[in-house]
C-alpha cells in the first residue's frame, strides 16, 4: 500500500459506498454533512473502509497529512518526497506546541485562579484560529472550496506570534491577515460568494478576539492586585 501513488489510490482504492457502508447517521466523517448523489456522494476508501464524501476526500488528501486516514491513520498512498512550506512550518509549530504542553503541567501546582489564567494566556490563539473555528463549525466552505488553505495562514500567524513575540494590536493583526490574503497564502476560492461570507466571519472573529483579550487583560490586572 505504501508503494502506490496518489493517482493509483484514487483510481484503485476509492470505491462508491453502499448503504451498508455508511455510518454516523449517513453523514460524512469530515464535514458532518449528509451524503447525496449530486455534489456529495459517499465513497469508501481501502484498506480501512472508512467512508467520506468524495469532495471532502479530495480536499483531505491535499493536506499535510493527506496520505493517511484522518480517523485511523492508515496510510492511503506514498507521501511526496518534496518538503513543502507547509511541512516546514507545521513541523516547527508542532515542536513549539509540544513544549507548551509540558509547561502546562507545571501550572497544576499553582492556585486554581492563577492556573486557569496562565493556561488561558499560554493557549491564546491567533485571529485566524477563530475564523477557522467558525468556518468548520458553521459552514461547508472547505468542501465548496477545496483549494482554500486557511491552515497555512493560521500556522504563519501562530509562528510569528510565538517566535517574534508580537504584542496585541488590533491594527497589526488586521494588517497581518490582510497581507496573508493579498499574498495568496490562503489558497483559492472556487465559490466567489464565499469571499463575502469569509469577510463577515472575519469581522465576527475580530470582535470575538478583541473581547477575549480585553477580558483576559482585566482578569490579569485583577488577580495581580490580589497578590
Amino acid at each position: 500500500m505504501l508503494a502506490i501513488s496518489k493517482e493509483a489510490f484514487l483510481n484503485q482504492h476509492v470505491v462508491p459506498a453502499t448503504p451498508h457502508d455508511k455510518f454516523n447517521d449517513n453523514k460524512c466523517s469530515f464535514c458532518w454533512d449528509k451524503y447525496n448523489d449530486g455534489n456529495h456522494p459517499a465513497v469508501r476508501v481501502l484498506p480501512c473502509n472508512h467512508v467520506f464524501g468524495r469532495p471532502c476526500l479530495l480536499y483531505m488528501i491535499e493536506g499535510t497529512n493527506g496520505h493517511r486516514c484522518p480517523i485511523c491513520t492508515t496510510p492511503f498512498f506514498r507521501k511526496s518526497g518534496v518538503v513543502t512550506f507547509d511541512d516546514i512550518v507545521q513541523g516547527t509549530v508542532e515542536k513549539i506546541e509540544a513544549v507548551s504542553h509540558q509547561v502546562l503541567y507545571l501550572f497544576d501546582r499553582l492556585p486554581t485562579p492563577v492556573k486557569t489564567l496562565l493556561r488561558f494566556l499560554w493557549c491564546h490563539h491567533t485571529l485566524l484560529y477563530y475564523v477557522e473555528l467558525v468556518i468548520d463549525s458553521c459552514t461547508n466552505m472547505r468542501v465548496r472550496n477545496p483549494a482554500l488553505n486557511l491552515r497555512r495562514a493560521t500556522l504563519i500567524t501562530t509562528l510569528l506570534r510565538m517566535h517574534v513575540g508580537f504584542k496585541y494590536s488590533l491594527t497589526l493583526s488586521i494588517a497581518m491577515v490582510g497581507a496573508i490574503f493579498l499574498s495568496g497564502a490562503h489558497g483559492e476560492f472556487s465559490n466567489s460568494k464565499d469571499r463575502i461570507t469569509l469577510c463577515g466571519i472575519m469581522l465576527v472573529a475580530i470582535l470575538l478576539w478583541s473581547f477575549v483579550y480585553v477580558c483576559s487583560e482585566a482578569l490579569s490586572h485583577y488577580l495581580y492586585g490580589l497578590v
